[in-house]
């Protein structure tokens, strides 16, 4: 499917050159109800990172205005299905042989010399294991701090989504996190990851599809001799917001994309660009995605300065 992304010229460079895509945590967007989403109770939208897009082939005049500096922007067009596999695939295995490798190749040495090792866990809908994709590792003995890990995506069919356009986003999830209250002031949960796909009528106008990823801590813990660093289901015991592996507060996640995004690339220039901005956005393309269709915008718009 072919998907669309207004952004700045600026934008445009740091895709190009650092072949990612960034997924801002879902309580950093411009949607109110977003930013204050609640589920049972519990904040949410600081363990959701989403990549947002548009299915309108048409170009949008409020899209232009939004989120491409009055027009003076590009519209980036990718294929959904060449922008993410490697990633998607990263977390899954399909014999004992990739859980292995996999395993193997995420372990993490402490200081101390102690091996913590990832966690697989059989899809129930799939004869496959998923591998979370960590961010950082925890501790082990002491425990100094939880590990951070991206929870394994759907697949790119299920991982796309169509957003759905509703009245109200109160209490919209409740019946997919079942949460259970501890003694001790956590919380432990019971989900289906897959959420974050609906928005008020109001946005109706973006035809939007998502990308949702949903952050996880993680705890390192024994099973069978070996240290595993397995997700950790109590959202609200460990260091929030999420941090990264500096101590950072983790605002957004680049994810890398396919070797072969940028033979599905198309730029439009936005209508209001002027023929500077235009050759530094053919010179990008030119350099690195040289495979790319460029063309200026069929519109015609005149925002306010």
């Amino acid at each position: 499917m072919r998907i669309h992304h207004y952004t700045s010229i600026d934008t445009l460079k740091l895709i190009l050159q650092n072949r990612t895509i960034r997924f801002n945590r879902s309580d950093q967007v411009d949607d109110p109800d977003e930013i204050e989403l609640k589920i049972n109770g519990i904040a949410f939208a600081k363990y959701l990172l989403i990549s947002c897009w548009t299915i309108d082939e048409r170009e949008s005049i409020p899209q232009w205005g939004l989120y491409s500096g009055k027009s003076k922007g590009v519209r980036i067009t990718l294929e959904s299905n060449h922008l993410f596999q490697n990633f998607i695939n990263s977390t899954r295995c399909y014999t004992h042989e990739q859980v292995i490798e996999k395993v193997w190749n995420k372990r993490y040495i402490q200081s101390n010399g102690i091996e913590i090792f990832a966690q697989g866990f059989p899809s129930t809908q799939k004869d496959c294991t998923y591998i979370p994709y960590y961010i950082r590792h925890g501790e082990y003995n002491p425990r100094l701090r939880s590990g951070l890990a991206i929870m394994p995506p759907q697949p790119n069919d299920n991982f796309l989504t169509i957003v759905e356009y509703v009245d109200t986003l109160n209490n919209i999830y409740d019946d997919q996190i079942k949460v259970k209250h501890n003694t001790d002031n956590t919380h432990n949960f019971r989900f289906n990851t897959h959420i974050g796909y609906k928005k008020k009528k109001d946005w109706s106008f973006q035809n939007e599809a998502r990308f949702v990823l949903m952050l996880m801590h993680t705890l390192p813990q024994k099973w069978n001799g070996l240290i595993i660093d397995a997700p950790n289901y109590c959202f609200t015991e460990y260091e929030f917001p999420p941090i990264d592996s500096e101590g950072n507060e983790l605002k957004y996640y680049d994810i890398e994309i396919d070797e072969d995004a940028f033979d599905y690339l198309e730029v439009i220039a936005g209508p209001e660009t002027d023929d500077n901005d235009k050759r530094i956005i053919k010179d990008l393309l030119s350099k690195f995605a040289p495979n790319a269709q460029f063309r200026n915008s069929s519109l015609r718009t005149k925002f306010n300065k």
